[in-house]
């Protein structure tokens, strides 16, 4: 289908050259140096005496986000429980006898 077009057209199909080849700029594979590999005996010594000295081991974020919020929440139970035992509205000289007489004040900015 191609070989019928005019050759103005032909050449908007045709393929560019082929790129220039550049050497490469690391070293071949087979030339190259990877690390030095040694065997760990020499290091089980230090391993061994390492675990056996004493430890002390920290804390992780997630053991010290369950900590704090535990004791937050035994805070807040003491906190109700004192409350509660405290909180007799009945001995309240202050309070109205008729609670229409009550004055209601919200959305108090504080500072």
């Amino acid at each position: 289908m191609t070989s019928k077009l005019p050759p103005d057209l032909l050449n908007l199909f045709s393929p560019r050259p082929p790129l220039p080849y550049l050497k490469p700029l690391d070293r071949d594979i087979e030339k190259r140096k990877g690390p030095q590999i040694s065997c760990i005996s020499a290091y089980l010594d230090i391993l061994k005496e390492s675990q056996s000295s004493d430890h002390l081991s920290t804390e992780t974020p997630i053991q010290k986000k369950d900590r704090l919020k535990k004791e937050r929440e035994e805070k807040s139970k003491a906190k109700i429980k004192f409350d509660l035992e405290n909180w007799k509205p009945h001995s309240n000289s202050n309070a109205t006898e008729d609670p229409y007489k009550t004055l209601i004040i919200s959305r108090l900015v504080t500072l």
